[in-house]
């Protein structure tokens, strides 16, 4: 078996991996980063489409004035959550209690959004149990994806004649 081909094996179940997880661990409630702004707008975006195996989920971008520029932040999206941004006014001032892990060190992901120092969206420890569930159980159908690929390939290599 070649090396390159186990490489690029490796690589394409990493990359599919990383794609459709955003942390590896969640962090506890109390590592989060926090921080202020003015409420801007949200947009949701919709990757899914009614069925049963859909990896992408739905999200939600929260757009806020932090300092002297736009940012937006991602949240997964629930219909509670869309709510509670319908009813916060643009220019609310609000805390954003975000996280960014590998994989996706460039993505804020919010867990926790503040107006007037109580919480309008959070997650629950039950929730977030079962969003580490699910990484949990998709990286070991990755990792079993990756290991299958690599014996079929030590299989099917070529014999010396």
């Amino acid at each position: 078996m070649k090396k390159q081909y186990v490489a690029v094996v490796f690589l394409l179940c990493f990359f599919v991996w990383a794609v459709v997880i955003d942390h590896a661990v969640l962090p506890s409630t109390n590592n989060l980063r926090e921080r202020t702004g003015t409420y801007s707008r949200y947009t949701v975006k919709e990757w899914s489409q009614g069925g049963k195996f859909n990896l992408l989920k739905d999200q939600i971008l929260i757009y806020a004035h932090v300092k002297d520029h736009e940012e937006f932040y991602y949240l997964d999206y629930t219909p509670y959550f869309e709510q509670a941004l319908r009813n916060i006014q643009p220019g609310t001032r609000i805390q954003l209690r975000y996280a960014q892990r590998f994989p996706k060190v460039w993505k804020k992901q919010l867990y926790d959004v503040k107006v007037d120092g109580r919480s309008v969206m959070w997650f629950n420890p039950a929730q977030l149990k079962e969003k580490q569930k699910f990484v949990w159980k998709f990286s070991g159908i990755m990792a079993g994806a990756f290991a299958l690929l690599a014996v079929l390939g030590m299989i099917n290599k070529p014999r010396r004649k």
